[in-house]
């Protein structure tokens, strides 16, 4: 198998949630020393792992044909076989796995580079300089990380480095794993800075530089600007200097009242953070409907809308609040 640089494919909750836009910590620059990003792999070395993650999947995949059949599923396993006829580098191969993955259409299962490329790839200033919100499938500048602090947000993006802006996002759906094909959850992930600019990486190539053609947004007239790249440690840096409002940490769960109307926020179904915040959800959630109750609410909306998952029975715990009859 690629020993050490093998991608690693792994079954996880992907928690879109969270105030800050990186995941993980900046690395010194010269902690990559050694690791060859153009290294080509042999055919064998590739069928191999590539058997082995077939083998792992049907085995272990309880989901595996729940949105796509045996028989589509085989298919996509031996289009992916085919291509296995020459030598690749760790990307190349990368692509190959991560579009079959997304094809089993499973939001909970995903495609990781090994822990030496993402240490190579977050040593460079790879991040895209702006947070990018996604309204009827068009992508609008929404935070700015970018040098041009005088650059208004809100202008409509219709191409970064001259690919046009629809083509970019109909070639990264492509790799994007959802469940059951749904596109709202492939929006919200390419929300995410750091996933949006892996991606891009991914199959574009890695850039430290991004040519962004945008419509402004007082008037829609259009205009081309170049920004540099960031790494994740200066990028958060940024975040929390602009942004400091949305850089707070907020709790998982809040309550506002509007008249009769109760609003319940629900930010995760992790039990994670609740211990961070000194609470249990299942006793928060208690203590929320008996105050309910207690207030005579006739009205209430559910806000899951910072919601990335989490624990399946903390979801239906709240689903036994809401209905007084049996469920599945």
């Amino acid at each position: 198998m690629l020993k050490n640089t093998a991608c690693l494919i792994t079954l996880l909750l992907f928690s879109l949630s969270g105030s800050l836009p990186i995941t993980h910590a900046s690395r010194p620059l010269n902690q990559d020393i050694g690791f060859d990003p153009d290294k080509t792999y042999s055919i064998e070395q590739l069928r191999e792992d590539f058997a082995l993650l077939r083998t792992a999947l049907e085995e272990g995949h309880a989901g595996l044909y729940f949105y796509s059949s045996k028989e589509e599923m085989d298919g996509h396993f031996a289009s992916v076989a085919a291509r296995l006829n020459r030598t690749m580098t760790e990307p190349e191969f990368h692509r190959h796995v991560a579009r079959l993955i997304a094809r089993i259409n499973d939001g909970h299962t995903g495609v990781r580079s090994s822990a030496a490329y993402e240490r190579h790839l977050s040593s460079r200033p790879y991040l895209f300089p702006f947070n990018l919100r996604f309204v009827h499938g068009k992508a609008y500048l929404f935070r700015n990380y970018s040098e041009d602090t005088d650059l208004k947000m809100g202008g409509e993006v219709l191409a970064i480095d001259d690919r046009p802006m629809p083509e970019i996002l109909e070639h990264m759906f492509e790799y994007i794993p959802s469940d059951g094909r749904i596109e709202t959850s492939k929006y919200r992930r390419l929300e995410s800075t750091e996933y949006f600019s892996g991606l891009y990486s991914l199959l574009f190539g890695m850039t430290t530089y991004f040519e962004v053609d945008y419509a402004a947004p007082e008037d829609g007239s259009r205009s081309k600007i170049t920004a540099k790249g960031l790494r994740s440690g200066p990028l958060n840096q940024v975040f929390r200097g602009r942004y400091p409002d949305a850089a707070k940490s907020l709790p998982p769960m809040e309550t506002d009242y509007q008249g009769d109307t109760a609003v319940l926020t629900i930010r995760t179904f992790s039990d994670g953070p609740y211990r961070s915040a000194g609470m249990s959800y299942p006793s928060a959630l208690s203590k929320t409907f008996k105050e309910f109750a207690e207030k005579s609410v006739k009205f209430l909306i559910v806000d899951l809308r910072e919601n990335g998952g989490g624990a399946d029975m903390n979801g239906k715990l709240l689903v036994s609040y809401l209905l007084d009859e049996p469920y599945m």
